[in-house]
């Protein structure tokens, strides 16, 4: 993450985003209510008074940091001693820092080793929001509102920045116990932090801790020790199972309208087909590796792209693995086909919380009560500026991802759209090449992703075609500078600004004959412009 614009993109993108901001959303009243704590004291002077009674006692923390790999740390600080368990993706290590010394253990508190010097980078995501300096000048910061946790009121105040809110987080966020104004106390810090040359979101709970040695040697202060792992750790084990191998995909994607989502998994590859609300008018898209195909109208295909992958981006997201999960609660177990699923559902303060709303996953489990795969999830998610609802059926595949049945060519030359009109049913179904003059003549939206060009082939003097082209394909060859929708003839083209090479050497391609009866001429539907014979056989074609 090179600046906290990138951080807070991926942080809105992606489903732990969405964990987070439910996580710390619900954990208040939904609707704060407007705060007089300005009108008596401003809120900067109120976060100094608390920075400086939190300077002197003890602390348990609980904190989610969003970053490149998120975290969860918890534990104790003390002044600048800290009993901390930091669990990442890769694995638990908690540290303890007493004095000039300090212990680290890497198997939850079985062996500890003495380090040389004292790692605080962890202590500072903990420590710098409280950490109080008489000489500190406080900038300013707006009362939001106060808002409960639990039982008890607390002021939302928020740093005072010109630039516009991107998300919850993107600026400090304070909330302080203010019921006796002369001892204010932070419960939760929520914005960016410095972390390693990188900015990170960083969201602390703060208990006050009364232990009278809060800080103590290995093993350490046993209310400083993190709590067991949840359902959460069979939910990562999962997903780090369902990152090799094939899965099959079921579900629905809803929005303004439901659409339906199947086909396979297999980690960056995939076969997905959407249905779309056209009746027999499926999308479907292949990717394996860098190489990619598109089908349209269910029976023709033509060259993608490996990075159109919103499809993908739908189905996959929920079972990702790689992420850090925040907690999760079990709901029940059930019964289906033999096998044993077990029901969790993100954790939240707010018992009232709607479930639609909360990402849920139902796993399933061996005899040992160890997660084997997802095999439903549900949860909101955001695609492309919208929230959408996901409602996904996982199970093992036996297939395998193959490429669409493209052959290679009928043969090495270069053929025009007579030959293709003559050859229509001896070619039906195959590929062939064709070279056409660099001048469009007319290009016609025909559909949602596809376009038709009228082209004029190089085999004889005064012969004339169209060709279906997908997305942008016609800009990749030169035809046109931008896509265009609609119909335009050249000459409305070249007034736009649209119009690409119109002269110089021509344009060569390949395209699917598509027969339709014996008087219309036959559909030439592009592929791609450049064959690849690979080492085993196959063919595929690019633009």
């Amino acid at each position: 993450m090179k600046n906290s614009t990138s951080v807070s993109a991926n942080w809105m993108w992606l489903v732990p985003a969405f964990f987070l901001v439910a996580s710390a959303s619900v954990a208040f009243a939904k609707t704060p209510k407007k705060s007089t704590a300005s009108n008596q004291q401003k809120p900067e002077a109120i976060l100094s008074a608390a920075k400086k009674l939190a300077d002197a006692k003890a602390w348990s923390v609980q904190a989610h940091v969003t970053a490149k790999k998120d975290m969860k740390i918890s534990g104790i600080i003390f002044g600048k001693d800290f009993d901390l368990t930091i669990e990442t993706i890769d694995g638990t290590t908690r540290q303890i820092a007493l004095g000039d010394k300090s212990w680290s253990s890497d198997d939850g508190g079985k062996s500890w080793k003495e380090s040389k010097e004292i790692d605080r980078r962890f202590y500072y995501l903990m420590h710098t929001p409280i950490k109080y300096s008489a000489n500190e000048k406080i900038p300013p910061f707006a009362a939001v509102g106060t808002e409960k946790l639990g039982d008890e009121s607390l002021l939302h105040i928020r740093f005072i920045a010109p630039d516009k809110i991107t998300y919850e987080g993107d600026r400090a966020n304070y909330w302080i116990a203010v019921q006796d104004r002369q001892s204010p106390v932070i419960h939760r810090f929520l914005g960016p932090m410095g972390f390693e040359n990188n900015y990170v979101t960083d969201q602390v709970d703060y208990t006050p801790v009364a232990d009278e040695h809060p800080i103590v040697p290995p093993p350490g202060n046993p209310h400083a020790q993190a709590a067991p792992p949840g359902p959460e750790a069979l939910l990562m084990a999962a997903m780090k199972k369902m990152s090799t191998g094939v899965w099959s995909v079921n579900g629905t994607v809803a929005f303004k309208k439901t659409i339906k989502l199947h086909g396979l998994l297999s980690g960056e590859d995939f076969d997905l087909t959407m249905e779309r609300v056209k009746p027999n008018a499926p999308m479907r898209g292949i990717v394996i590796k860098d190489k990619a195909w598109v089908c349209s109208d269910g029976e023709t295909w033509h060259a993608g792209t490996p990075d159109d992958r919103l499809l993908y981006n739908w189905a996959h997201t929920p079972i990702m693995t790689g992420r850090l999960e925040p907690a999760f609660e079990n709901v029940g177990t059930e019964q289906r086909d033999g096998q044993t699923w077990l029901h969790i559902r993100l954790k939240v303060a707010e018992a009232k919380a709607d479930p639609k709303e909360l990402p849920q996953y139902w796993l399933v489990l061996d005899s040992q009560g160890q997660a084997q795969y997802i095999g439903h999830a549900e949860m909101p998610m955001m695609s492309q500026g919208s929230v959408l609802h996901c409602s996904f059926d996982y199970a093992p595949a036996t297939e395998k991802i193959a490429p669409p049945p493209l052959g290679p060519p009928v043969d090495d030359k270069v053929y025009g759209f007579n030959d293709i009109e003559q050859h229509k049913f001896d070619w039906k179904g195959k590929i062939v090449r064709v070279e056409v003059t660099p001048k469009l003549l007319e290009s016609k939206q025909i559909g949602e992703d596809t376009y038709r060009a009228f082209l004029k082939d190089t085999a004889t003097p005064n012969h004339y075609g169209v060709v279906e082209f997908p997305h942008d394909a016609l800009v990749k060859l030169g035809f046109l500078k931008k896509i265009v929708s609609g119909t335009h003839a050249w000459e409305q083209l070249e007034k736009i600004g649209a119009l690409g090479r119109t002269e110089g050497e021509p344009v060569s391609f390949y395209v699917q004959v598509i027969p339709i009866r014996e008087k219309p001429a036959a559909r030439a539907v592009a592929v791609g412009a450049k064959l690849i014979r690979d080492a085993d056989g196959s063919v595929s074609y690019t633009w």
